[in-house]
């Protein structure tokens, strides 16, 4: 079973959200550990990033990006930052 661990600050962008937002970007987190979990369809936009963020991954609902990275042998995914396509990397 995947684990989630949020730093202060996706916790703080998280409660900036309005609550419809917020819970968007809750559901599709959790879907992400439910994938990993299983490995059914990935119903989330993930991709890998490269250069200076290499290990991390962004998930992407609309304008808003999650950046996240996976330690699969402790089985957490560690959310980093959320926050506007502009504003997170």
């Amino acid at each position: 079973m995947w684990r989630y661990e949020f730093s202060k600050e996706s916790i703080k962008a998280l409660e900036k959200l309005d609550l419809k937002t917020a819970n968007l970007v809750k559901s599709k987190i959790k879907n992400l550990g439910s994938w990993l979990g299983n490995r059914d369809n990935l119903h989330a936009d993930v991709k890998k990033l490269k250069g200076k963020w290499e290990g991390f991954y962004r998930l992407r609902m609309g304008k808003i990006r999650v950046l996240i990275s996976f330690e699969t042998s402790k089985e957490l995914i560690k959310i980093h930052d959320i926050g506007f396509r502009g504003n997170v990397y």
